[in-house]
């Protein structure tokens, strides 16, 4: 046991960083609630709170939050955003690969053309 807490307090010597701890959590700031709409607003410890379930495709959340909610369901926030980069990734390879990025210039030219006629 004793070992594990020596352990944990080197890795946190050799790897925290103060200063984004104070960025995140904002200790510092004299305004801890904010009134903003005739609601209180959490203006410390930003990164604690739980980003709220608005709606079945809406995923916002604050900036440093731990998780985010989508389909109902919470998502770790590092395995959602490396989905979202794979499927755009995705979609940008069947558009090289289909070409539909000519198909669309020449889609646009053609429209003009009419147009003008």
């Amino acid at each position: 046991m004793s070992l594990n807490r020596e352990r944990l307090k080197a890795l946190e010597k050799d790897y925290h960083n103060y200063k984004l701890e104070e960025i995140v959590t904002r200790y510092y700031d004299p305004d801890k609630i904010i009134k903003f709409k005739n609601s209180l607003i959490q203006n410390t410890d930003l990164v604690y709170p739980d980003p709220p379930a608005e709606g079945f495709l809406k995923f916002r959340a604050h900036f440093f939050a731990l998780s985010k909610i989508i389909f109902g369901m919470r998502a770790d926030t590092y395995a959602f955003n490396v989905t979202l980069l794979f499927i755009n990734l995705f979609i940008l390879y069947l558009i090289l690969y289909f070409d539909l990025l000519s198909l669309t210039v020449k889609l646009i030219a053609r429209f003009r053309n009419v147009k003008k006629d």
